[in-house]
């Protein structure tokens, strides 16, 4: 779970997020959410999607993690 705001700055993360990304909560907190996707511009997409549809569906990304190795998503 990640919680951002309308300009895309993520205001709280759960464990399994710290986990999929390799970075701690405090580090996450402030920073931008699409900094963390292999697609940034894509991911940017989805949450203005969701800021103005009020959601989005099946919308595939790729998590980068600290050490490289990447995990697919679907938000």
């Amino acid at each position: 779970m990640v919680a951002i705001g309308p300009d895309g700055k993520i205001t709280d993360v759960n464990n399994s997020t710290e986990n999929v990304t390799g970075y701690t909560r405090n580090e996450l907190i402030g920073t931008d959410f699409s900094d963390y996707f292999t697609k940034p511009e894509e991911a940017r997409e989805g949450y203005k999607e969701v800021f103005r549809e009020g959601f989005v569906r099946n919308y595939e990304l790729e998590i980068k993690h600290k050490d490289g190795h990447l995990t697919p998503v679907v938000i």
